[in-house]
């Protein structure tokens, strides 16, 4: 981890003034502004900390900055880490917009490091921005949460790079024919730029039929007006991950995730299938009911995944559903 003893301002300021100074080698030198500094995130003790907000200044001006990555690092507090795989993001706010621009799973009870690659938020990551770090941990000590951007030198392929949400929900119900997961349609009009659909999904619950929704293996669709493309949300190699070894079950494969690793995005570049005009996007989950729900009659221990409780449990037994954010990814020259 990156001993953090310096204020982000002052560190930005300080970078600024030796760049000033025209050597050579600190023009190359990138810019780090230190977001969150050990901040134990937890729950449980009087302390509820699962949501952490704060108010930032980033670079005004990005000429001259190529990529923007995003590093995270979790260490355990005092009494160890939380034991469990828990899911987490991080936000910014601007304005009006708010986007996810990094999505993890803690590992099992050890430290990890993460990089993202954010270079494509880079419209909101200037300025005075609030970031928000959440972690769904039910437990205390917790963790103990440090945060960094990184502004590479260079130059960026695209000028202007605007990003828009068109959809979110951390608790999207799936299987449930009584209450059927929607997705709307989004109209896009086309100007003539490249276009992706960046979607950030993630299947939680388990114990249902097929073992839904975490361990699931199925295929999504994205459709573009006429052309539609796959989204096999699976990842099979969660054993490979850098936060390895762990504590518990983290080498099995899951619907888009794995315990101690960052989520990564499936981005489709949808700019060959746009027409001139209004174009109609709309990411379909793939049809399936889950027969092992309480408010099923046909509901039996046989239509159950694990155990022959129809009652969603929180333990071995939760409702399946996803955790969905949709994006617009839009190059300008």
């Amino acid at each position: 981890m990156i001993q953090s003893w310096y204020h982000p301002v002052f560190l930005y300021s300080f970078l600024l003034a030796v760049n000033a100074c025209g050597g050579s080698e600190a023009d190359d030198e990138p810019v780090i502004i230190q977001m969150l500094d050990g901040v134990h995130q937890a729950f449980g003790n009087d302390e509820n900390t699962r949501d952490v907000v704060r108010d930032f200044s980033l670079p005004g001006d990005l000429n001259g900055f190529g990529s923007i990555l995003l590093e995270i690092d979790l260490e355990c507090p005092d009494g160890g880490c939380d034991p469990w795989d828990r899911f987490a993001k991080m936000r910014i706010i601007k304005g009006q917009d708010t986007l996810e621009i990094a999505r993890y799973i803690t590992p099992y009870g050890v430290g990890c490091s993460m990089t993202f690659d954010v270079s494509d938020y880079r419209s909101i990551l200037t300025g005075e921005v609030t970031v928000h770090s959440f972690i769904d941990t039910w437990v205390n000590p917790g963790w103990l949460v440090s945060s960094r951007l990184i502004y590479e030198k260079g130059e960026s392929e695209f000028s202007d790079i605007a990003v828009i949400k068109t959809y979110q929900n951390d608790q999207l119900v799936y299987g449930d024919p009584n209450n059927p997961p929607d997705i709307p349609a989004s109209d896009f009009e086309n100007t003539g730029n490249r276009v992706k659909v960046r979607v950030l999904n993630t299947g939680h619950g388990q114990g249902n039929t097929n073992n839904a929704a975490e361990f699931y293996q199925v295929t999504h669709t994205l459709r573009a007006n006429s052309s539609t493309r796959s989204h096999e949300l699976w990842r099979d190699n969660c054993e490979l991950t850098p936060c390895s070894p762990q504590n518990g079950n983290w080498t099995y494969p899951r619907a888009g995730w794995c315990p101690g690793a960052s989520v990564i995005p499936m981005d489709f570049d949808i700019t060959s299938d746009l027409i001139e005009g209004t174009n109609s996007i709309q990411y379909v989950l793939a049809d399936y009911e889950n027969i092992c729900r309480p408010d099923n009659p046909a509901c039996t221990g046989e239509t159950c995944a694990i155990g022959d409780d129809c009652n969603f449990n929180n333990q071995g037994h939760t409702e399946p559903h996803y955790k969905i954010e949709i994006q617009f990814i839009i190059y300008s020259e």
